[in-house]
């Protein structure tokens, strides 16, 4: 190609310094011109016009043809010309552009090392088909993925792709795909996988308990033991069946939620969005409308992290006591911000072993269940009430605010045998519950408030800042503004020992005892009851501001 057109181009006089432009030059001197110099312009010119003409024309033709020998573009219009196209990807990388839709009868491969983009050819997006029991791409290289739609056709089963290197997703579908006794119905990332854009939907995996082994069923959309970061892009409407769990995503590996959305996903035992053994950090995104029999948002255990984004208007459709709509994990919950509200089926929006909040928002229950659970509030606030039950549940709140509930702003239910469950207040304000602000429901709890504020607490029973049946131990902080239909407005020991060594409980209302009623021992280290102020403790503030943002529900 470089000698035709070069040669073409090479035999046309030069146009910038050419005999042509050196008469015109001559010809006219001071705008003067006599008949003979125009006769000669006539015929020296026209002649070097058509030239000029003749050699642009062959340069735009070259340029043209050059540009379209640099593309790296593949155009494939079949099975055997992507194949083909594939076989070249070792030597260079390879942009393919698929110019219609094409059926597959055998999966093919990424070789290793290899470096593939699969595209459509223009903004027409076409689809890579299989039409058997495949998966449509198996993936041992580097490829991106822009503007197609992997699938399979009717009646055939397994995965969009299954990547054991590196995959990036920045447009298109993977949809239509399923598997039994498998897992990951569109992918099966075994390596690294990077989505930017487009859509994963409409794929399932069914599950099966064979005696003490079950197979598939995990991850309907997504299956992940490798390292998947969601950058973009949509997780969406995808399902998993039998005994199965993670409707739009299991994650078994390492899972970085920068933005994007899993939403609409479905399953029909455990976690219809995100069910994970390993390791999840949401930086960003949206986790929503997904349903489960139990727990419609995310479940699992390992590690998750939540530095911001919103998990709504998730189901749990068990309808059972206990059930948790929103996130239940058996591992370590670390929330830094972002919101949790809005989650349907059950008792809870938050159920987890480990839960550490240090910003953000729930709007819903919290529960801490299971053996040596605990629970640490650092600051955020949660419109619903805390429970902490197990032996050696432990709650400790340092700020951060519970309001809202319609019962216990914190019920501590503890063990009936066995190691003790304590809440520690340090800080914070339990305000606004229609409820007891505290509730320790038998002997084996204990409360140790150091500071902090529970006010504006309202119960139809007795207690209406703290009611306890257990061991009740006050150094700082306040309880006041509280009120109790029946007795202690303020405090109502029924159980265990109530020590007062310091701190202010005053202008509490109940039916009887306003601001204390001991019924078992209460010592008092500290300052007692000062009839002149009705204060327990020392003449409490002049005025206090109580932090804006406790309601009732």
């Amino acid at each position: 190609m470089k000698s035709k057109h070069n040669t073409a181009v090479a035999a046309c006089p030069d146009i910038r310094k050419g005999s042509g432009a050196m008469e015109a030059d001559t010809i006219y001197k001071n705008g003067q011109s006599s008949k003979s110099q125009m006769s000669r312009v006539n015929f020296k010119i026209i002649p070097a016009f058509i030239v000029i003409m003749f050699c642009m024309s062959f340069a735009t033709n070259a340029e043209q043809n050059t540009i379209s020998a640099l593309s790296s573009d593949v155009l494939v219009s079949n099975e055997n010309e992507i194949r083909q196209a594939i076989g070249q990807a070792g030597k260079r990388p390879i942009v393919i552009a698929i110019t219609q839709n094409i059926e597959l009868i055998s999966n093919f491969n990424i070789p290793s090392g290899a470096n593939v983009t699969l595209k459509s050819v223009d903004e027409t997006m076409f689809s890579i088909i299989s039409t058997r029991d495949m998966d449509v791409i198996t993936n041992n290289g580097n490829l991106t993925i822009k503007n197609i739609k992997i699938t399979h056709s009717p009646g055939t089963s397994g995965s969009g792709i299954v990547n054991r290197e590196t995959l990036k997703m920045e447009s298109g579908i993977i949809s239509g795909n399923s598997v039994n006794d498998d897992d990951g119905g569109g992918v099966q990332n075994l390596g690294t996988f990077i989505m930017s854009g487009g859509t994963i939907s409409g794929n399932s995996s069914k599950g099966t308990n064979y005696g003490f082994n079950v197979r598939g069923g995990k991850g309907g959309g997504v299956y992940n033991s490798g390292t998947f970061t969601m950058n973009g892009g949509k997780i969406s409407g995808n399902s998993t069946t039998g005994y199965d769990q993670g409707g739009g995503l299991f994650n078994s590996g390492t899972f970085i939620m920068n933005g994007g959305d899993i939403t609409n996903n479905t399953a029909s035992m455990y976690a219809g969005g995100v069910s994970t053994t390993g390791t999840f950090t949401m930086h960003n995104g949206t986790i929503s409308n997904n349903t489960a029999s139990v727990t419609g948002g995310v479940m699992g255990s390992g590690t998750f992290t939540m530095n911001d984004g919103t998990i709504n208007n998730n189901t749990g459709t068990g309808n059972s006591s206990g059930i948790i709509n929103g996130v239940s994990f058996g591992g370590t919950f670390t929330m830094n911000g972002g919101t949790i509200r809005d989650n349907r089926g059950g008792d809870n929006e938050v159920g987890a072993l480990i839960f550490n909040m240090n910003n953000g928002t729930i709007n819903g229950n919290v529960a801490v269940r299971n053996d040596r659970g605990s629970f640490r509030m650092k600051d955020g606030i949660i419109r619903g009430g805390v429970t902490i039950s197990g032996g050696y549940c432990n709650f400790t709140m340092d700020g951060g605010m519970i309001t809202g509930s319609r019962g216990y702003g914190v019920n501590i239910i503890g063990p009936r045998w066995g190691e003790r469950s304590t809440f520690t207040m340090n800080g914070g304000i339990i305000c606004g519950n229609s409820g007891s602000g505290v509730n320790l429901e038998h002997e084996r709890c204990d409360f140790r408030m150091n500071g902090g504020i529970i006010t504006g607490n309202n119960t139809s029973g007795s207690g209406g800042g703290v009611n306890t049946a257990g061991s009740f131990r006050m150094k700082g902080g306040m309880i006041h503004n509280n009120a109790a239909k029946e007795s202690g407005g303020g405090v109502n020991q029924i159980g265990g020992e109530f020590t007062f060594d310091g701190g202010w409980i005053f202008n509490n209302k109940a039916g009887k005892g306003n601001d204390i009623q001991i019924s078992q021992t209460g010592t008092f280290n500290n300052n007692v009851y000062d009839v002149n102020i009705g204060a327990i403790g020392s003449r409490p503030p002049a005025s206090i501001t109580v932090e804006e943002g406790c309601r009732k529900p």
